[in-house]
């Protein structure tokens, strides 16, 4: 009797873990297409001018959510522990929505200096990185949670309403903005109904004392480095973009946002992917050495897959619905298959650096990548080689690869060529 009740609840587990991942699967698919869609229905409606706006503000929202990935969102995943899940969960939404705060007060002050605060694109960047933000803290809190299913009915609802919008011509600055907020606003009361019916007000303060310990801006040294590792992701995953919008044409500039938006469902997946991998690692060094290279095998092959799926895709319907000089040559979205497959592969050997606090190896990779991009891309710009601007971000995703095998391999995390 003991033993049938032991393998229903390991049957009931393993459903658990697949419905899981079905649904962060679904909640990834639902963003990024919507994002797709955004971007080629501005294109349509708006032209370039649309297309770049939307971009930026995708980019500026992307900066600030690589620094709650590396400060709040990685540690909270990699320490989480399912027997203190209210107090881990209470103290991941303090620190979230305090970083939050922090991240629009910055977000304001850029505001002042670069953009009008009452133009269209400033409200666009603001409300889109609301919901974002929003979004990303609920998938985490929710994770382990039954509430999971509530957020892929909000990625639903953007891609619906999207759809909507795009089939009565609607699809425009100007909703996108009343849209976004909309959906932060019904996002923050999912969190306040889960806050309630935990009772975490009362949790939170029985443990104070643990609470004011495990404050994001108290963590001095950490915070330093994981600081640190945004800023070096930031200089090869988003600085092209801000550069190209700003010293190159603006057909260039939406050709490679139009670009970056075909293939944005790869890193989508890839990064919800690694949100469940990330709880599921052991702290076992030995464990993670056997792991590695299946994580590595794993996300070459979703990454390559979806990657071809989206280059396939995109060659079809683009040529479909705009003429040539509207959209980017099969050529130039080649370089971006390889850019999301050296990412994910990339961010497989980052979460064991992550695992065992070798921050250090992950911002040598980016440094080495960066400063190769940024090489290549002021020379492009000098020489006029406005057409290789993928290629150059595809060359600094292999240089940070490489930095990041020759880093596991000095740590000894792992045996890629074995001399017996």
């Amino acid at each position: 009797m003991i033993l049938h009740q032991c393998h229903y609840l390991t049957r009931l587990k393993r459903l658990f873990l697949v419905l899981r991942k079905l649904f962060v699967f679904s909640d990834s698919m639902a963003l990024s297409i919507s994002n797709f869609l955004i971007t080629f229905f501005l294109l349509k409606f708006e032209s370039y001018a649309g297309v770049v706006s939307f971009g930026i503000a995708l980019t500026a929202t992307l900066i600030i959510q690589s620094f709650q990935r590396a400060i709040i969102l990685i540690p909270y995943n990699v320490t989480y522990d399912n027997k203190s899940r209210l107090l881990h969960s209470f103290i991941f939404i303090i620190n979230n929505f305090s970083f939050l705060l922090f991240s629009s007060i910055v977000l304001m002050l850029i505001g002042l200096i670069f953009f009008e605060i009452d133009s269209v694109d400033f409200k666009v960047t603001v409300t889109l990185f609301a919901f974002l933000f929003v979004h990303e803290s609920i998938r985490y809190l929710f994770l382990s949670e039954k509430y999971l299913i509530v957020v892929p009915v909000f990625s639903a609802l953007l891609f619906c309403f999207i759809v909507a919008l795009a089939f009565s011509s609607q699809l425009t600055l100007n909703n996108l903005i009343y849209l976004y907020s909309g959906l932060f606003f019904l996002e923050l009361v999912s969190i306040v109904i889960y806050v309630y019916c935990n009772k975490m007000i009362s949790l939170g303060m029985l443990k104070e004392g643990l609470l004011s310990e495990s404050l994001w801006w108290r963590r001095a040294e950490s915070l330093y480095t994981q600081a640190l590792n945004s800023v070096s992701q930031l200089a090869l995953v988003h600085l092209p973009f801000i550069l190209a919008s700003q010293f190159f044409l603006e057909k260039i500039t939406a050709m490679l946002f139009v670009s970056r938006s075909i293939f944005q469902l790869v890193q989508i997946v890839i990064k919800s992917v690694e949100s469940v991998d990330q709880r599921g690692l052991s702290n076992d060094l030995k464990s993670l050495r056997v792991i590695f290279k299946k994580l590595l095998v794993k996300y070459f092959f979703i990454s390559f897959c979806i990657s071809i799926i989206c280059l396939i895709i995109a060659s079809q319907v683009l040529t479909k619905f705009y003429p040539p000089e509207k959209i980017p040559d099969t050529w130039l979205l080649l370089p971006w298959l390889f850019v999301s497959v050296f990412l994910a592969i990339s961010r497989s050997v980052e979460m064991i650096f992550y695992k065992t606090d070798n921050f250090k190896s992950v911002n040598y990779g980016y440094f080495f990548g960066s400063i190769t991009t940024l090489i290549l891309i002021v020379t492009a710009y000098f020489f006029q080689l406005d057409h290789y601007l993928s290629l150059c971000i595809l060359i600094g995703w292999i240089i940070t690869f490489i930095v990041h095998i020759y880093n596991a391999k000095k740590l000894n995390l792992i045996q890629l060529f074995r001399v017996k």
